[in-house]
């Protein structure tokens, strides 16, 4: 039996990494996971998606609409994380991969099931390697 990595199958089904469709892709895939983890830091602190949108200052169907990576700016991305107490650190390396946002999160303040989303973000390269 022949067993193929995530990339093999990502390039046969979504299509090369240089292709358009497997950049829209990606695009897509960071911007889900961002929105996943202001999900899950906003279910550590016990807030509400009402609650969480109060201090953006944003209705709760936006606060939806983040969670889901949908429609994802930079200063959204900047103010979810300032409501919620937690830096953000942005990091350009020349030419190479730029992660959209880099953010640490406490371990304590994470639920066990958070701790899958950190370990998502490591694998799809939106972190640094210096975290890692």
């Amino acid at each position: 039996m022949k067993y193929y990595t995530h990339n093999e199958v990502l390039d046969e089904v979504v299509g090369s990494k240089d292709s358009s469709a497997r950049v829209e892709y990606d695009a897509k895939m960071q911007a889900y996971l961002v929105g996943e983890a202001i999900k899950a830091a906003r279910i550590a602190q016990n807030l509400t998606q009402e609650e969480f949108g109060r201090m953006m200052g944003i209705q709760a169907a936006r606060v939806s609409k983040i969670e889901h990576g949908q429609n994802l700016t930079l200063n959204t991305i900047i103010r979810a994380f300032k409501a919620l107490d937690i830096s953000v650190n942005l990091e350009s390396a020349g030419s190479a991969k730029v992660p959209l946002c880099c953010f640490m999160i406490p371990s304590e303040a994470l639920r066990s099931d958070s701790r899958c989303i950190a370990l998502q973000l490591l694998q799809a390269d939106v972190l640094p390697d210096s975290w890692r």
